[in-house]
């Protein structure tokens, strides 16, 4: 594995498979509920401006969805950083499982 066969022993690459697992699940399953706009995940949205709290609502509402939108794709790119954590784990431990 070359260089980066060598940053992680069989603890640490045990370690990384765990947490990445945990990882995908969850930030794979927060991203399906911003993209299902669930109204428990609306204080984690990036405040307003004092501008856009005094609009109508008719103008807030397709800003609040686009929010929602932007956190789930940043939930899923997360979540896919963790899928390639995982496999990086898996193959150093199939090569040391082999040795």
């Amino acid at each position: 594995m070359g260089c980066l066969g060598c940053l992680a022993g069989p603890i640490c690459t045990g370690l990384l498979l765990m947490i990445s697992v945990w990882g995908i699940f969850f930030l794979g399953g927060v991203g399906g509920l911003f993209y299902n706009q669930s109204m428990g995940l609306m204080a984690d949205l990036p405040p307003e401006s004092d501008e856009e709290k005094r609009a109508d609502w008719s103008e807030r509402v397709p800003k609040i969805e686009q929010l929602y939108r932007d956190n789930g794709r940043n939930c899923l790119i997360a979540a896919a950083a963790y899928v390639v954590v995982f496999l990086y784990s898996a193959v150093r431990m199939f090569f040391i499982a082999r040795n």
